[in-house]
């Protein structure tokens, strides 16, 4: 049960005032609230550093649970100093896979590494109607990366590239490509984050490729938001899907290699009437609002250090029908 709860922004307080006065105002309100739990997210531009996590112990005694939501390699885009240091000070660390992102966790000193993969804001998206007004068929959201040097690219940027080209080529004016460096008769240009749902609903299927694509049980918050905006969704498979999506969905598919993801790409599309489509649509919408919400993942991280919520009262909580409500 939680009785009282208190947010801090140290990013903004860091980028405006410094690490000092970020950690003062931190410390200050750990000292005046005494929290059982503090949960840290993402630290990175927060100004903590291993002493002042010391520090910050010696204040008062506390469960720390740190979730790292960003992807992180061993050699390339590698875990910063603040995300190192948050996961030797926590008792529980959360990431989003199972493989080398939990190891690289491990190696800084986390003690009790946990699985949180990406999930969506409901505030923000599933609201658009889902209809069959769709200029396209199909959609993806990308930047290029082409970072300076080859060695540099992220994991999984070459099979990206490979992906756009393979589908431009293939569907022309009928794929929309999202995203900064994009050129050709599919390019659309940027998007803002929170257009997102716009853009994805413009097409029956959402395609995509992640980097790190041979991380373990990991998937970008691509997924989640595709299914809540409204289409079916496309990706890459992952070693450890087959455990996580065990059904067989028709809303989600999954593909071996660019080439093979274009494949499915045009068998789903052909082999699905428009009713079908809908249909399988409505369901992903559904199948993701029951596992993949954001503040049903704040109630796990909770969970994790020993808040003791009752989740499915939780659930019960947020499907409160508004419109039923008086107010006073």
């Amino acid at each position: 049960m939680i009785e009282a709860a208190d947010v801090c922004s140290l990013q903004l307080r860091n980028l405006r005032d410094g690490p000092s006065a970020a950690f003062h105002e931190l410390s200050t309100r750990v000292a005046e609230f005494k929290p059982t739990i503090v949960l840290l997210q993402h630290p990175v531009r927060s100004g903590l550093d291993a002493r002042s996590l010391s520090l910050l112990r010696s204040v008062h005694d506390f469960t720390l649970v740190y979730h790292e939501g960003d992807p992180y390699g061993r050699f390339t885009h590698r875990l910063p100093a603040a995300a190192r240091a948050a996961a030797k000070a926590s008792d529980v660390a959360m990431t989003v896979g199972s493989g080398q992102f939990r190891r690289n966790l491990e190696r800084a000193g986390a003690k009790d590494v946990r699985w949180a993969p990406h999930r969506y804001d409901p505030d923000s998206f599933g609201y658009f109607p889902i209809n069959a007004d769709r200029p396209y068929d199909f959609v993806m959201i990308a930047n290029r990366s082409t970072p300076r040097f080859a060695f540099r690219a992220l994991p999984g940027a070459r099979q990206r590239l490979e992906l756009v080209e393979r589908m431009q080529e293939k569907f022309g004016s009928r794929f929309a490509i999202f995203g900064a460096g994009w050129e050709g008769p599919s390019a659309q240009g940027k998007v803002p984050f929170w257009q997102q749902e716009e853009a994805i609903s413009s097409a029956w299927i959402s395609v995509n490729w992640d980097h790190y694509p041979n991380e373990a049980d990991y998937f970008s918050n691509r997924l989640p938001i595709s299914l809540a905006a409204g289409s079916i969704h496309i990706t890459g498979r992952h070693p450890g899907y087959r455990e996580y999506f065990t059904d067989d969905l028709p809303f989600l598919r999954f593909a071996d290699s660019p080439e093979h993801l274009v494949a499915v790409a045009e068998e789903t599309l052909a082999g699905t009437s428009e009713d079908q489509r809908l249909s399988a649509i409505h369901a992903g919408r559904l199948w993701v609002d029951a596992r993949l919400r954001a503040d049903t993942q704040l109630v796990e991280l909770l969970n994790a250090g020993g808040a003791q919520i009752d989740e499915a009262a939780g659930v019960e909580a947020r499907r409160l029908d508004v419109a039923t409500l008086t107010a006073h």
